[in-house]
């Protein structure tokens, strides 16, 4: 609980519990445990979040949700850590704050989705994101609008690919031939990164199609794309390419870039999401 976690770590406090993982629990907090949450000059304190693993488990150590955290540091569209350490009961990792979850972020919008323009942005980052978690040699397998989290970093929104906790390592020696040969695994069905990228358009389908269902825990193999209007066919060529990548052996997905950066005419993927902020909270137009 919050009491024990702050009896163990003067350097920091933990406010708020915000998520509970296979190993480690999850804290909203701030720099410094004593005092308040402002400073002596009244200044505010230094928001952080707290990954909290039982000192007694050595598992934490060797969880592949360490290793992707270490191998992505230095990455925008990860979380970042700040800091590492053990009391007398916990170990602590220490992150920056990454914002609120995608989907907690779109449900505050009053249409419940984003505009087509936010979705192709918002395409290009968290592709962007699962590619390099892939060349880093590891496999998600989890993606959800719970595990992508959207934040505001001078005054741009960024998205942080986050909860490694059921991701698996692409164990071969040559990484991009590791790509072909996961696809070309006949006969029985197995998850390949392509399944990934798949899970990652339901991700886009499910924050931009009105009335469309929350797609965490689907079986991604059995999934079918929804009826799109005209402007969103992007998705649904993007899921196809993904298809025929898997049917012709074949890793390559730079296809879906060129796929972004024709989806609307003059609008560059790269360019800033739109957003507002009501009552400090932020909302993705």
């Amino acid at each position: 609980n919050i009491q024990e976690v702050n009896k163990d770590t003067s350097d920091y406090k933990a406010v708020e519990k915000v998520a509970e993982g296979r190993f480690a629990t999850v804290f909203n907090g701030f720099e410094n445990s004593l005092g308040s949450e402002r400073g002596i000059d009244g200044s505010e304190r230094k928001k952080v979040v707290l990954k909290v693993y039982l000192k007694k488990s050595a598992i934490w150590r060797n969880s592949i949700e360490v290793k992707i955290l270490n191998k992505v540091q230095k990455v925008d569209c990860f979380p970042q850590i700040l800091d590492a350490f053990d009391g007398d009961k916990y170990t602590f990792i220490i992150m920056e704050p990454a914002g609120d979850s995608l989907k907690t972020v779109v449900r505050r919008n009053p249409k419940g989705v984003i505009t087509n323009e936010n979705l192709i942005r918002l395409a290009f980052q968290l592709l962007r994101a699962v590619r390099y978690l892939h060349i880093g040699g590891f496999m998600h397998r989890e993606i959800s609008t719970r595990k992508v989290l959207v934040g505001l970093i001078k005054d741009h929104v960024y998205i942080k690919l986050t909860g490694f906790g059921g991701a698996t390592s692409i164990e071969v020696k040559n990484r991009r031939s590791s790509l072909f040969n996961q696809i070309n695994m006949p006969p029985r069905p197995k998850y390949t990164v392509i399944d990934d990228f798949q899970k990652a358009v339901t991700v886009l389908v499910e924050v931009g199609v009105p009335n469309n269902r929350a797609m965490e825990g689907i079986n991604i193999k059995n999934y079918a794309m929804p009826a799109l209007h005209n402007d969103q066919k992007w998705m649904d060529k993007i899921w196809q390419g993904l298809k025929k990548l898997v049917e012709e052996k074949n890793p390559d997905t730079d296809f879906m870039y060129g796929l972004l950066n024709n989806a609307v005419q003059g609008l560059n993927k790269k360019s800033p999401m739109t957003y507002s902020i009501s009552n400090g909270l932020l909302s993705i137009d």
